[in-house]
């Protein structure tokens, strides 16, 4: 599914126009990447909890070269499922 797909389904479900849809969702997404950014976690009920973790700097190889890389410390978003999402996923 697309954000454009996203935006019209929620549209549909909540009886509003697309571009008030559009409009939540954006916001909604904008706060999520502030937050993340911030360095807070995210925990939504029933869905699950996004954080920011911090991956090791670690030598790599250059693909076509083989020369080996030094490779810095990154931020990633991490994702953990709710207990409940699991369950609706797997029922089906």
């Amino acid at each position: 599914m697309k954000k454009k797909d996203l935006i019209l389904k929620s549209a549909q479900a909540s009886c509003v126009s697309t571009a008030k849809a559009a409009s939540v969702i954006d916001s909604f997404l904008e706060e999520v990447v502030k937050a993340l950014s911030d360095g807070e976690k995210i925990m939504i009920s029933g869905f699950g909890t996004f954080e920011v973790k911090e991956r090791a700097g670690r030598i790599g190889r250059h693909p076509v070269t083989g020369e080996e890389i030094q490779l810095s410390n990154t931020k990633i978003v991490s994702f953990h499922q709710s207990t409940k999402l699991r369950e609706k996923i797997n029922t089906k």
